[in-house]
């Protein structure tokens, strides 16, 4: 099978998006030949039977540029594929199906998040099949939907028993926005301070859009404001080895998100052995009663942190869910399964 994806960036090193050059590698040896198109390119070494062509946002091209470079690409290659693989942007299927349509090749889309935009729902028209994570990260209704897992790297996130779990450490992982209820995990430990229970939480991830970074804004006032300069420490974007030494020393990892899908970072925490204390609703199925919060409650969401602290759950029963559903290599060869 000769593949087309279709992607935003393809970057070893992005704080955000680094897995898709890992799925690119993992797909190289399962398919003939992959070629992507992504908004921008930074830093990558894949094998030789991918491709990349860029369409030059790392360079400054307007969206106009961009798109004129899309249609190029796609004239140029949509012919001599076997299938079309769109990564997590509708808008990216409606720009394409015109070529789709025209050289008859199937299109399918990756989508893992509860939004439901127009642009999803007029992409229904368009691909062959949808694939997500879970139901939960796929809230419109279609019979075109697979369910195949949330591609987790389990040989690479791992359990290290000669790692020891700093007392006291609780993080997050990933992109500082409104939805992650960041604010919410900073006022847990104002409560978890009150009751005499010292935690350092640590915010690992950047802001992207312009919103995402008068949150972070907001986020720093907040901490000055509750005395918490040394409990609450914004350490930026790591490179994945640096996330995964993070979830090997932590003793918590929070997620308070209210999007609804299955953050990856929680199941790559898991695939860690971290223990996790999660109130996103997306979890509830595939978590032991006590790592889950069904509210955004403080009290009990602090009270839960402790109880974790004081007794953590076993960090072999929560890598063994990620790896039996989550396992990249599994998630992947069942959507190479589906478009064969």
């Amino acid at each position: 099978m000769k593949l087309l994806i279709i992607t935003q960036r393809v970057d070893e090193k992005d704080t955000n998006l680094a897995n898709h050059v890992r799925w690119l590698t993992v797909l190289s040896g399962m398919v003939e030949e992959v070629t992507v198109i992504a908004q921008s390119v930074g830093e990558h070494h894949l094998p030789s039977n991918v491709k990349i062509y860029s369409l030059g946002k790392e360079r400054g091209f307007s969206r106009p540029r961009q798109l004129i470079q899309l249609f190029r690409f796609l004239s140029r290659n949509v012919p001599r594929v076997d299938a079309i693989l769109v990564l997590m942007v509708p808008l990216y299927v409606l720009l394409t199906v015109p070529f789709a349509r025209v050289f008859h090749k199937k299109m399918y889309l990756w989508f893992a998040h509860k939004r439901v935009s127009w642009t999803l729902k007029l992409s229904e028209k368009c691909v062959t099949k949808f694939f997500s994570s879970s139901r939960a990260s796929f809230r419109f209704p279609s019979k075109k939907a697979r369910f195949v897992g949330q591609a987790i790297e389990t040989d690479f996130f791992i359990l290290d028993p000669a790692i020891q779990r700093l007392p006291g450490k609780v993080i997050t992982v990933g992109r500082i926005t409104p939805a992650k209820n960041i604010h919410l995990m900073i006022e847990v430990v104002a409560a978890l301070k009150e009751r005499g229970s010292v935690v350092q939480l640590e915010i690992v991830g950047t802001p992207v859009l312009k919103s995402d970074v008068a949150y972070e804004k907001v986020l720093r006032t907040q901490v000055l404001e509750l005395g918490l300069r040394n409990q609450v420490l914004f350490r930026g974007g790591k490179n994945p080895s640096e996330v995964r030494r993070l979830y090997q020393e932590a003793s918590v990892f929070l997620n308070v998100s209210s999007t609804g899908s299955l953050d990856k970072a929680v199941l790559e925490a898991m695939a860690c052995g971290c223990p996790v204390v999660v109130a996103n609703e997306a979890f509830k199925p595939i978590l032991p009663a006590e790592a889950f919060v069904p509210s955004f409650d403080i009290e009990a969401l602090a009270s839960t942190i402790d109880a974790q602290l004081q007794n953590p759950m076993d960090g072999q029963a929560l890598r063994a869910e990620v790896v039996a559903h989550h396992e990249l290599r599994h998630t992947l060869q069942s959507m190479i399964h589906e478009m064969q």
